[in-house]
């Protein structure tokens, strides 16, 4: 788990969920998921869910979370 940042309220985290690899050494830069845990609710919210098939690289993230930044891999769907 690794934390990214409080939303500009205060009332939610955003974090990522990133594999450990062989070592602990991954190949990669960037974060490969996003997810918001809602503070008043204590429910967490995935909007890029992990997923071990593929490498994305998410560099930022607007403040509304519209838009995403990737430098590694195009999400497809």
């Amino acid at each position: 788990l690794v934390p990214w940042r409080w939303s500009g309220d205060g009332q939610s985290l955003f974090y990522s969920i990133e594999p450990s690899g062989l070592g602990g050494y991954i190949p990669f830069g960037g974060y490969s998921s996003l997810y918001r845990y809602d503070m008043g609710s204590g429910q967490s919210t995935p909007l890029l869910p992990a997923d071990n098939s593929r490498i994305i690289c998410v560099d930022d993230f607007s403040a509304d979370v519209t838009q995403i930044a990737l430098s590694c891999q195009k999400i497809e769907g």
